[in-house]
């Protein structure tokens, strides 16, 4: 489901504070209005990119980006990819080679720093990707020439304007 930041902000409010912004009719405004306003949206905000971070995959929306990214060859035989901007979480990935998608790990764990010697790196039928700082990923299990990025699920944050989410995520607001 995507929302707009008005909509967004609408199911925020009526969950949260069990008030929702009247669109439609005259408001009586008081002065700290504004500055409530402003906190709830930065509380949504705030909610919104730890949900996209830490939340279950069931409430969120992954894209596949895979027709987005290009593979560049690294000279120690691994793949280097540059994640879309507004990655905030790498889900799923899979070569074209690959019979099943990839584990998932963080730069610096032990098992990433075993990829990077090429007799205890991870082989096709038990692939690994690593994570790396600055919005790269590195893919080191025995890759050929000509293979594609064939699977790339991420979820994204489109800014402040769009809310992508699944429906269900909307009972994760708790209420003050």
């Amino acid at each position: 489901m995507r929302m707009s930041r008005d909509e967004m902000m609408m199911e925020w409010m009526t969950r949260r504070y069990g008030e929702p912004r009247r669109w439609a009719c005259v408001e009586v405004e008081h002065e700290h209005d504004g500055m409530l306003m402003a906190r709830a949206e930065r509380e949504l905000r705030d909610w919104y990119l730890r949900l996209l971070d830490e939340g279950e995959l069931r409430y969120l929306c992954p894209v596949d980006v895979s027709k987005d990214v290009v593979a560049c060859p690294v000279s120690d035989g691994s793949i280097e990819i540059t994640l879309p901007a507004g990655t905030r979480r790498v889900v799923a990935v899979r070569m074209t080679g690959w019979s099943r998608d990839a584990t998932i790990v963080e730069a610096g764990s032990g098992m990433a720093l075993r990829q990077g010697n090429p007799y205890g790196r991870s082989k096709r039928e038990k692939p690994v990707v690593v994570l790396e700082p600055g919005g790269t990923m590195r893919l080191y299990s025995g890759i050929e020439a000509g293979e594609l990025v064939s699977r790339l699920l991420v979820v994204k944050d489109d800014g402040r304007e769009f809310y992508n989410i699944d429906e269900s995520a909307l009972g994760l607001i708790e209420r003050v």
